[in-house]
């Protein structure tokens, strides 16, 4: 079946981002995006929490996060929270984080690194165990979860066939959105 999506700007005011998620599904669109690039925009991670109160069936979430500016353990942290909060409607897009460290001075995360994040992130935000490795130092992470609720979708955004290697070994679907 096919679905829609919008992707809103995290732009000031924040309040339009929100009335155009509430829009988007008063119209019947299926999932309502934003951006992760803190320096760019407003914060999303402050913002997405005030859609989900004010939305009940349109799926949350980022196109695209990444596990290179934000610590991996507070990403999945707040998606599973995030995920009992709008009762089971957040999706994640989640990429190498190419506009949100280029735009202070970092290069994107290294395909490895980045596959051993995504990794992480992906059980301790649907309520398993996860195994942190960085470094040089690793440990075994426990996870919280409220239960009741799917796990959270996640999508790989990758560009190129070395960096579309992690998304078929992990069986990830690519992130769907715009380019």
């Amino acid at each position: 079946m096919l679905s829609f999506g919008v992707t809103v700007l995290p732009d000031p005011p924040y309040q339009r981002m929100i009335e155009l998620m509430k829009l988007a599904e008063q119209h019947g669109f299926e999932y309502a995006w934003t951006y992760d690039s803190h320096i760019l925009w407003q914060e999303s991670y402050a913002t997405l929490p005030l859609a989900a109160a004010q939305t009940s069936k349109i799926k949350l979430g980022h196109f695209v996060t990444n596990p290179g500016i934000r610590d991996p353990t507070i990403t999945a942290s707040w998606y599973a929270t995030m995920q009992d909060i709008s009762d089971g409607r957040m999706v994640m897009g989640i990429g190498r984080g190419d506009s949100s460290r280029r735009v202070v001075g970092l290069q994107p995360v290294k395909v490895a690194e980045f596959e051993q994040r995504c990794a992480m992130i992906k059980e301790l935000m649907n309520g398993r165990d996860g195994r942190l490795e960085r470094e040089g130092a690793r440990a075994e992470v426990g996870a919280r979860r409220a239960s009741g609720h799917p796990d959270v979708d996640r999508g790989l955004r990758a560009e190129g066939a070395r960096r579309r290697r992690p998304r078929r070994r992990r069986r990830d679907h690519p992130a769907r959105g715009p380019a």
